[in-house]
């Protein structure tokens, strides 16, 4: 999560430029992530071209596919950084994302991953998608959810991975109901259900 440095916030952190991405957030098991990114890091360049705002950054990384390689230039704590990320998708993996697998997720306003094999262990569960990030969509108007919540179920029907849920919600019409039913990571053992209009 990016943002424009500005002068406020440049005097709110303490930097000394106005050029670059500002790093709000870092995503858990992101490229970004992986590659020691953290918040409060001010991206300044890709692969050698420099990027003074977050629409020349998004300009930059729209060049590359899930799987690439990308030399990222950052400053933390004032001095210069350089870090290679491997980029992924919405859905933190490195395989390309299907047209419409993008819709239903940009109409959601929602990304979304797999449990890790020790995730599912330490909750007691066989499969579950975790709801990764919560931008504007159907599920930030019409439904209280969090990021972090596992979803394990659709209209009842049982949902181990990410691709199931895009499935599951590809067959869906404009205006057709959903239920969704899982879980917080800090109360595995509370269901929720969450309800909106597709």
């Amino acid at each position: 999560q990016i943002r424009d440095v500005d002068e406020e916030l440049a005097d709110e952190v303490d930097l000394n430029r106005y050029q670059g991405a500002y790093i709000v957030a870092v995503n858990e098991n992101s490229g970004a992530e992986e590659a020691g990114l953290q918040e409060g890091d001010l991206i300044t360049a890709v692969d050698k071209t420099a990027v003074n705002s977050v629409a020349e950054l998004q300009e930059q990384i729209s060049r590359y596919r899930p799987g690439d390689k990308v030399a990222i230039n950052f400053v933390r704590n004032g001095k210069e950084f350089l870090e290679e990320v491997v980029l992924k998708n919405q859905m933190n993996s490195t395989e390309l994302i299907e047209k419409e697998t993008t819709e239903v997720m940009v109409k959601l306003g929602a990304s979304f991953e797999n449990l890790s094999e020790e995730e599912r262990e330490e909750y007691g569960v066989d499969g579950g998608v975790r709801v990764s990030d919560i931008r504007s969509g159907r599920l930030s108007r019409s439904s209280n959810i969090r990021e972090g919540f596992v979803i394990t179920k659709i209209d009842r029907q049982r949902v181990d991975n990410a691709d199931e849920l895009i499935d599951i919600l590809e067959d869906k019409e404009e205006g057709d109901g959903v239920m969704i039913e899982g879980f917080y990571p800090q109360n595995p053992a509370k269901t929720y259900y969450y309800a909106f209009g597709m």
